[in-house]
């Protein structure tokens, strides 16, 4: 395992878990969201997005997670491992609401006066999340069924599945 994809629906948990692995393997992480996303949580233009992903697939060993459906072909094609959060979409939905709450009393970020990007209620945050949750199984269903050659496929599907693999781990 040294280049390992974690990939699933908002609110998954693949940040906590990707941290975790990260330690216990002693790999750099990367989060699409910090690659993707400015400082005031907007999405970087498609063509810098892309760039930025490649340099990061360019190094010997790491793990990714996130949750950009768009972004996903060349990183499961480079990856050796690719691991599924695909957890409780209820509990998923509750994890994108508390931070979506989060974000709007964190100071800099959703403020009333931003006029750049519309402040996201709460059904839209559900929409979305719905959304991307079919975006994410439409994908990597198929994936986990076809099982590609030469990938470690992993789908955990709760976050006992996602401690218990990572206490297994050899120490």
């Amino acid at each position: 395992m040294q280049k390992i994809a974690i990939l699933g629906g908002p609110g998954a948990g693949k940040s906590t878990f990707a941290v975790a692995l990260g330690q216990a393997l002693g790999h750099k992480v990367t989060h699409l969201d910090i690659l993707f996303l400015t400082p005031e949580v907007r999405r970087l233009q498609r063509e810098e997005c892309d760039r930025r992903l490649a340099l990061a697939l360019q190094q010997d060993s790491w793990i990714i997670d996130g949750g950009y459906p768009w972004a996903y072909p060349p990183i499961i094609q480079q990856c050796d491992t690719l691991i599924w959060l695909d957890t409780n979409r209820y509990l998923r939905l509750l994890n994108q609401m508390k931070r979506h709450w989060l974000r709007e009393v964190r100071v800099g970020q959703y403020q009333p006066d931003d006029t750049a990007r519309p402040r996201m209620t709460r059904y839209h945050t559900l929409s979305h999340a719905a959304r991307q949750q079919r975006e994410n199984a439409s994908i990597l269903k198929p994936i986990f069924e076809q099982g590609p050659a030469g990938k470690q496929l992993i789908r955990l599907r709760s976050r006992g599945a996602a401690r218990r693999f990572l206490d297994n781990l050899p120490k």
